[in-house]
């Protein structure tokens, strides 16, 4: 069925766009209610004969049964309240007859109703000579706080205007607020809506503030309201029942602005546009084509804050108003049966009319604007000031016009004034939201699309969509639907709104998910957020736990207006809002205890709504909200008690359907379980969600899924139980904040602390040993070598007393690691050997998510080639490596891949292979980067660097590794520290840049002195010597200082391969200085004890120096020689 058809039937097509703006479809038809219709602006006649025609469509027709659940005839929502008081009663009281006084409160009562209900508000009590008043109950409108406001406004002039014998007037405050709303009582005093909360009572006190026929209202009214009004700020002001001080502000009178647009950006402008270029370039298109005379009409239309004004603003400010004349009107909600409102208001703002204007001045300013408008005043101006209610007298000539003829003549004077002005200069005619218009500008405009054309006219239109005008299909008609911004577009216009407040990404991208490329929304959640955080750390919070992005109230009305207008099936909505933003058919079914028809079809009325979406998943049909915040302001209507109520139904029925099998997420349940108020279940479901998320090496998730649990536990009595779980969910926490945050980072050294604590309290010595390698693997991977070794042999001893196997293998492995960086190459040689005697990859790679989040096997390995390497076991080095990647490969868990990654990226490096060190490092940050692991990354990218500099890529590469290596100091991982410090001052020395490289290898002593991390140590003494020179090339007494220091320190630790570069560059010094008996002396000794002769470019530049040496005494290494020495060997 057709509804505007049928309206066209029955003669009341006018009403068509109002409709289908409101999403009223057949299915919706029979649930009409008179106070329905009124608010869709029906008259009080032309309702009764949609009642009585719906009634023969629908002779059986009954509502659905409502849904059973526990709401208990209450909801919360935002509510604009208006408290309204008669001025004077009490001296009325006193100086009239009780029945005058009747009579004047029963007047006034009449008039306010009167008032109230053109606007939509609800009288919810008539207080003696007080009448309080509610906007946004029982149905919301958009703009509730506008039309108190407008409503207030009216009240003031038509009870001034009341024939008493005394004069009457009254004091108004307004308020709007969060309250709990619903029937109060039982019996017959159910049917009375009571609202709870402070708002009420503060509209009541606003009142006693107001000046005689005066309007005050609270901050958030005014923030609502804003530019629709002229006010005044009074300030904060100490009500009476209110703790703080309430801003307040006094309502002087409307504001004429061209349109909605223009009005609520007074103050600050309009955002600027974002992603309409296609929308800009199709209307300068038509505007060019009206130009050339050819007739062009475009109708923009699309969901509400779209931003079809927007795209409005944009083209008119692009178009020189020189150039053409620019006509705008603007439709208004309030006044849908208003003969041509908008060219009446159009008119009024035109003629500058003011308040205090008498009669005869406004005819004078009419008639002026009149003439200027090349129109001849006798015949206009008495049907514009019919129109716009100006008494004339006998000013003009008396005509016997129906008022729907004068109507016809007035809008047929503007049309003709319309082509005259285009005979001039070209015409921009644009009605803002059609979807508001009145029958007689309705039909002007039917007959101005004819009129254009041969004219040079552009006529541009905005409506919602579903608005459906008669001329749509025309040729020269344009019909432009905007679509909603991608995620892109939608991250600028949250980064312009916040302007200066940078927003942490996490908060940034939670705006973009919940706005959903609705601009208005994007818009208004930014500045809700930042509203809420008057600071910039605040706002910029990235953890993931900062309270949720709640609705501003700018749009909480508007969407309350569009849930309202579901009636009962409001309550199906609100149930699936509790389950989340997607549900499926069967779960709804028995959550709100509603099957078969009467469930069908209020899941219909929901899809005709276009409150939501259907598809299919594995259980059958399921459905998805339409836009995340509609769900949002559903659930949030409700009681909390309802929703504690709902979400124990849900994740009981969640757990049933579950049972025996892995067809829930536990963290959905977990949600619910939550929710409900249900700590036990919810701990329990929290933990299940973050091993899974663990598994996976999705730590991110894991780490907000165990973090919930944790703050769930105060709701579990003090207990050995509570204790047990608190330790079962930071054991796994352990892990997913280390590799999300990094071993470093303090969070995870406080979560091991208490783990350490809990432990150890229970008497759980494995969880004690966990504990313990957590605490430790903090300072190593601070670097706090020194620190860490006595906690590692802590461990050793633990595990010793145990007897426990596994346990050894995670004691050796804490145990190979401090070694290393220590420079113990032999002590960490015998915990790898010792280590993987006991290492079974089936059985301990599960171990991983509890010790350092990487397999133990893989790191041996990985470890064990940097070990050989060092001792100059350069083939065996490689079978490490290779073994290494192996069985990283074979276990196939990201963290421990990039443990492989990082060993390899770091053997070759010592193997002087660039190219290899590339692969392997990009392999690491694409890896990392992925799974959001911020250590390895920033470790990658520094090789990555490094590779790129030996390349040639020096300025890129260089830059690369130093923002990698301050993003590492900054987050205080120290791991390798002097190591890649060492790989800065290298790639500054191929660069050209030594003094920067002696800068940073300045730094390491203290470095070293904090960390004990030595193994580096005679490379860093190599390369400053290396550095100095190239700085200076005469110091070399420094520099051979330097060498001497870098051969001693790398003979003292077996350091084999570290031996034979110091070697190598100290001969190249002495035999370029003529000393060469003493670089013979020097170098031949290493080179013959090193212990493997596989080929590397250290060993082939030491062989290839002692060579020279052998066949030439003195061979010439200087400048103007066969080489530099500062090419032997390359740095």
């Amino acid at each position: 069925m057709n509804v505007s058809a049928w309206l066209d039937e029955l003669g009341l097509g006018r009403y068509a766009p109002a409709f289908a703006e409101n999403d009223i479809d057949e299915a919706v038809l029979p649930m009409l209610t008179d106070t329905d219709l009124r608010e869709l602006g029906v008259s009080l006649g032309h309702r009764k004969r949609i009642l009585a025609a719906i009634a023969q469509l629908y002779p059986n027709e009954t509502p659905a049964a409502p849904v059973s659940m526990p709401r208990g005839g209450a909801e919360r929502r935002q509510l604009t309240v208006m408290f309204c008081d008669l001025v004077d009663s009490t001296t009325l009281a006193d100086r009239l007859d009780p029945e005058e006084l009747r009579q004047v409160i029963a007047s006034y009562q009449s008039a306010v109703t009167d008032v109230i209900n053109r606007y939509g508000g609800h009288v919810a009590q008539y207080l003696g000579d007080g009448v309080m008043v509610y906007f946004g109950w029982p149905s919301a409108h958009e703009d509730d706080a506008q039309r108190a406001v407008r409503a207030a406004l009216d009240v003031i002039h038509t009870v001034r205007a009341l024939k008493s014998t005394y004069p009457t007037a009254v004091r108004i405050g307004i308020a709007t607020g969060l309250v709990v709303i619903g029937e109060a009582g039982s019996g017959e005093a159910a049917l009375r809506a009571s609202a709870v909360g402070e708002t009420p009572n503060l509209a009541a006190r606003l009142q006693g503030l107001a000046p005689t026929d005066g309007i005050i209202v609270n901050h958030r009214t005014h923030v609502l309201t804003s530019g629709a009004f002229e006010s005044d700020d009074l300030g904060p002001m100490s009500i009476r029942g209110v703790a703080e001080p309430v801003r307040v502000f006094r309502i002087i009178g409307t504001r004429h602005s061209a349109s909605r647009f223009a009005a609520a950006h007074e103050s600050t402008g309009p955002l600027a546009l974002v992603g309409r270029e296609m929308e800009m370039s199709l209307l300068h298109d038509r505007w060019q084509r009206a130009l050339a005379d050819e007739r062009q009409a475009v109708l923009i239309m699309g969901e509400a804050g779209i931003g079809k004004s927007r795209l409005l603003h944009a083209l008119t400010q692009e178009i020189d108003p020189a150039t053409c004349y620019r006509l705008h009107y603007q439709c208004s909600p309030f006044h849908t049966d208003t003969a041509l409102f908008p060219i009446i208001e159009h008119f009024a703002s035109a003629a500058r009319f003011d308040r205090t204007d008498p009669p005869a001045r406004k005819l004078d300013k009419l008639e002026e604007l009149i003439r200027c408008n090349g129109m001849l005043v006798p015949e206009v101006a008495p049907l514009f000031a019919n129109a716009l209610s100006i008494p004339t007298g006998d000013r003009y000539a008396r005509h016997d016009f129906s008022a729907e003829k004068q109507n016809e003549k007035a809008a047929a004077a503007l049309l003709d004034r319309t082509i005259a002005l285009a005979a001039r200069k070209p015409v921009l005619l644009v009605f803002e939201d059609l979807h508001w218009c009145d029958p007689s500008t309705s039909a002007l405009l039917d007959g101005a699309i004819e009129a254009i054309r041969d004219a040079r006219v552009m006529l541009i239109g905005t409506a919602r969509t579903g608005f459906a005008p008669p001329w749509k299909s025309i040729g020269h008609v344009t019909v432009l639907s905007l679509n909603r911004l991608g995620q892109k577009q939608a991250a600028e216009i949250v980064d312009e709104v916040a302007g200066d407040r940078l927003l942490a990404p996490a908060v940034r991208d939670e705006i973009v998910a919940k706005a959903e490329g609705v601009p208005l929304f994007l818009e208004e959640l930014t500045k809700g957020v930042l509203d809420c955080c008057p600071t910039l750390d605040q706002a910029c919070r990235d953890d993931g736990d900062g309270p949720p992005i709640a609705i501003p109230p700018t749009i909480q009305d508007s969407l309350m207006a569009r849930l309202d207008r579901l009636g009962p099936v409001r309550e199906v909505a609100q149930v699936a809002a509790a389950i989340g933003r997607s549900f499926d058919y069967d779960l709804l079914s028995i959550v709100c205890k509603m099957e078969g028809a009467a469930l069908d079809d209020a899941l219909e009325r929901l899809l005709s709504a276009e409150i939501i979406h259907k598809h299919k998943n594995e259980r059958g049909p399921a459905y998805l909200f339409k836009h995340a915040l509609i769900q949002e302001a559903a659930y949030e209507s409700l009681l909390r008690s309802a929703r504690q109520a709902l979400h124990r139904q849900i994740a009981e029925a969640l757990a049933s359907r579950a049972a025996g099998s892995d067809d829930v997420h536990p963290e959905i349940l977990a949600y619910h379980f939550t929710r409900a108020g249900h700590a036990d279940a919810a701990t329990k479901n929290w933990l299940l969600a973050g091993r899974r998320a663990l598994h996976r090496a999705a730590y991110v998730e894991a780490a907000a899924h165990l973090r919930r649990g944790i703050a769930q536990l105060d709701g579990i009595p003090d207990g050995e139980q509570r204790l047990q779980r608190e330790l079962e969910l930071r054991m796994k926490l352990g892990p997913a904040l280390a590799a999300m945050s990094g071993w470093h980072a303090t969070e995870a050294k406080q979560n091991y602390d208490r783990t350490h604590a809990l432990s150890r309290q229970i008497g759980n010595i494995p969880q004690v040993f966990t504990a313990l390698w957590g605490i430790w693997l903090f300072h190593a991977a601070r670097g706090e070598t020194s620190a860490a070794g006595p906690i590692a042999g802590e461990i050793l001893s633990v595990a010793k007393q145990q007897g426990d196997g596994d346990l050894l293998l995670q004691a050796h492995h804490a145990g190979w690691a401090n070694a290393v960086w220590a420079g113990e190459m032999e002590t960490a040689l015998g915990h790898i050997t010792d280590g993987m005697s006991i290492y079974d990859s089936d059985r301990h790679s599960a171990q991983a998510s509890y010790f350092g989040g990487h397999d133990a096997g893989v790191c041996a390995k990985g470890v064990g080639s940097v070990v050989l390497w060092t001792r100059g076991e350069v083939a065996r080095a490689m079978a490490f490596s290779e073994e290494s990647f192996a069985l990283a490969a074979r276990l196939d868990h990201a963290p421990t891949t990039l443990h492989a990654l990082m060993y390899a990226s770091l053997l070759h490096h010592l193997r002087r292979e660039p190219e290899r060190v590339a692969t392997y490092a990009e392999q690491m940050v694409s890896l990392a980067n992925s799974h959001g692991i911020p250590l390895h990354l920033s470790i990658g990218n520094v090789f990555a660097g490094w590779a790129m500099v030996a390349d040639g890529e020096g300025d890129a590469g260089l830059a690369r590794m130093r923002a990698a290596f301050d993003r590492l100091r900054e987050g205080g991982a120290r791991l390798i520290f002097s190591l890649l410090a060492g790989l800065i001052a290298e790639a500054c020395l191929m660069v050209g840049r030594p003094e920067l490289g002696l800068a940073e290898i300045r730094r390491t002593p203290t470095l070293i002195a904090e960390t004990g991390e030595l193994w580096w140590q005679a490379e860093l003494h190599r390369l400053e010597g290396i550095l100095l020179l190239a700085e200076n090339p005469v110091d070399t007494v420094t520099a051979e200082e330097k060498f001497r220091a870098a051969l001693s320190e790398a003979a003292a630790r077996g350091a084999r391969s570290l031996e034979l570069r110091a070697a190598t560059t100290l001969a190249a010094l002495l035999a370029d200085k003529g000393r060469t008996e003493d670089a013979q002396a020097v170098l031949a000794p290493v080179l013959e004890a090193f212990p493997d002769r596989t080929p590397t470019p250290d060993l082939a530049e030491a062989t290839a120096l002692l060579a020279a040496l052998d066949q030439d005494p003195q061979p010439a290494f200087g400048p103007g020689g066969r080489r530099s020495w500062t090419e032997i060997p390359r740095a």
